[in-house]
């Protein structure tokens, strides 16, 4: 299944997007510096939807899935932090603002070397890559 269940977005509604995606990691950024990582979640969820959620549906989830791949590829091309953490974070934000709710889970891989990764879910599926990690906290 792909996100056909909503409509293609414009030209110019990408660039919105991508110029959304852009602010939101510039504040996230400026957050992560005066603050943690809490903090910063805790941010991003409070002046975002006003505290009004929708339902979890088909039709979110793929609105979740469409910002993910809008948020990777937009801070793929930025020539600065945009590790897994940095994606996430910034996911979040964008769906905080519509009302979506996710979580942010941080795992770790204490295999050969440790390692940690971060990723968002909505409604319990992974929206980024999860990798091979054991989740550690759930924020």
């Amino acid at each position: 299944m792909s996100d056909a269940i909503l409509p293609p977005l414009t030209a110019r509604a990408r660039l919105l997007l991508a110029g959304e995606v852009l602010s939101t990691y510039a504040q996230v950024r400026w957050r992560l510096s005066r603050g943690n990582v809490e903090d910063t979640v805790r941010a991003l969820r409070g002046a975002a939807s006003g505290g009004v959620w929708v339902d979890p549906s088909i039709e979110s989830y793929w609105q979740a899935v469409r910002l993910a791949k809008a948020t990777t590829r937009t801070l793929g091309i930025v020539p600065a932090d945009t590790r897994c953490l940095m994606q996430s974070l910034v996911l979040l934000g964008l769906l905080s603002r519509r009302g979506i709710g996710s979580v942010l889970v941080v795992a770790v891989n204490s295999g050969a070397g440790f390692a940690a990764h971060a990723w968002v879910e909505h409604d319990e599926r992974p929206l980024l890559p999860t990798g091979d990690f054991g989740r550690l906290v759930e924020i």
